[in-house]
């Protein structure tokens, strides 16, 4: 199997996702994880309908993780778990999926699994 950027650029353009997630893959999505992070830590200003998309972020780096190469890997795996516990540690785990049960059983997230749609701020603000 192809790994690399190539790899996961031809597997955002089969998945269709927007034209920058295509061209920069992980070099776009992992700094948009860190920043989607703080901004959760520092008191999540956004809607309910921005933290949904901002959640769909970690969910695309879960599916191009298995294409990355080694190097990719070795230059973002620190980056990655680092942001992902002050994620945990930002949020309070939900009872149900963020997107909902109907959405939730149609495309089969599992908490387990996408943990990132079964979580949400601590601190939200009004907007939400």
């Amino acid at each position: 199997m192809q790994k690399g950027k190539a790899a996961i650029q031809e597997y955002c353009k089969q998945k269709k996702f927007a034209s920058f997630v295509i061209e920069s893959g992980l070099e776009y999505l992992i700094p948009s994880w860190e920043k989607i992070v703080l901004r959760i830590k520092n008191g999540y200003t956004m809607t309910l309908y921005e933290y949904l998309n901002d959640m769909d972020t970690r969910k695309i780096i879960n599916e191009v993780w298995a294409l990355a190469s080694d190097e990719q890997l070795d230059q973002y795996q620190e980056r990655l778990k680092a942001a992902d516990e002050i994620y945990f540690d930002s949020t309070v785990p939900s009872e149900e999926c963020i997107w909902g049960s109907k959405n939730a059983a149609k495309y089969r997230y599992i908490q387990e699994v996408d943990w990132w749609y079964y979580h949400i701020p601590i601190n939200k603000g009004s907007r939400w």
